[in-house]
């Protein structure tokens, strides 16, 4: 990945300076031409590590995928070799193209809902087993929702319910 290199990059940019006035490795400190080479390439790495902390999100889609490939094609011809979907790198095009439909036909599990279902399981013991459904989900809900409520938010309810 290229977010090593660029974090490294970035380090030496940002430090370079105090790294001039260090008599141990004065010596070792890049040249004013290697050191714009060096800024001029963080600066594309910048654009590059963007893209690669894009593609791990959990919501990107494969059609987002492919929108941000063509774009670092267009930005970085040198790449469309690397990023076209016919690309000299895959081994077997109707293998991705299988793993595709596989993929685009499962439907993602959230680990949020795993939780819940897991929570769920915790709460519906032999005790609880006689709640009403609706009983049950409101017990769910006000645990998953419990940043939302406190004591207070309850006993202003209460309060106005004692209104009526």
């Amino acid at each position: 990945r290229w977010s090593s290199t660029f974090t490294m990059l970035e380090q030496y940019v940002r430090i370079r300076d105090e790294i001039k006035r260090v008599d141990a490795v004065y010596d070792l400190v890049p040249k004013p031409a290697a050191h714009r080479r060096i800024v001029a390439l963080t600066e594309t790495l910048k654009t590059i590590n963007s893209v690669c902390k894009k593609l791990q999100e959990d919501t990107l889609s494969i059609g987002a995928v492919r929108v941000r490939f063509d774009k670092m094609a267009e930005m970085f011809p040198i790449t469309s070799s690397l990023l076209s979907p016919d690309a000299n790198i895959i081994h077997s095009s109707v293998f991705e193209s299988a793993v595709v439909k596989v993929i685009m036909a499962i439907p993602p599990t959230s680990n949020r809902c795993e939780r819940l279902v897991s929570q769920c399981k915790l709460v519906m013991t032999l005790q609880r087993s006689s709640l009403l459904p609706i009983n049950f989900e409101m017990i769910e809900f006000l645990r998953t929702n419990r940043k939302y409520w406190d004591a207070h938010t309850l006993m202003g309810i209460d309060v106005a319910d004692a209104d009526d």
